[in-house]
């Protein structure tokens, strides 16, 4: 199984897990840059992992268990969903520590402080995770090369 561009698109193969009324679980390997290496075992650098993704479609039930599928997502999707991931958690522990140190508060306090701002950050992003998901959709289909 593998990622590949289409365009502006990023497709992922992956293997219907489970379907539901409203959507599909697929599963799908993330691999890591190496994740083609032939050495990556020598090295311990064997990064790829299963991770089920949760496609809502009205076409579900067109979906079987085990059957092979494509999960495509648009490439400005996935910078902004690691945005929300990476990229702006840093600048809020960054910030959060910045302010706390020029403040004055000790340097020990400022970091766990900025730990507590991280930590309400990722609540947030629990709160709001309806509104995000909203955003960031990914859409299925059955692979045009099925032998591929």
């Amino acid at each position: 199984m593998s990622e590949r561009r289409e365009g502006n698109k990023i497709v992922h193969e992956g293997v219907v897990a489970a379907v539901f009324e409203s959507g599909v679980d697929v599963s799908i390997v993330a691999e890591a840059a190496c994740g083609n290496c032939k050495m990556k075992k020598a090295c311990g650098m064997d990064e790829s992992e299963q991770k089920t993704v949760t496609v809502f479609t009205p076409d579900a039930h067109r979906f079987r268990v085990g059957e092979r599928v494509e999960v495509v997502m648009k490439s400005a999707m996935g910078y902004a969903a690691m945005a929300f991931v990476y990229l702006i958690p840093v600048f809020v522990v960054l910030g959060a520590l910045a302010v706390l140190v020029r403040v004055g508060v000790p340097e020990i306090a400022s970091g766990l402080g900025a730990l507590a701002f991280l930590a309400i950050y990722y609540f947030l992003i629990y709160l709001f995770r309806d509104r995000i998901s909203n955003r960031i959709r990914f859409d299925i289909r059955i692979p045009t090369n099925p032998e591929s």
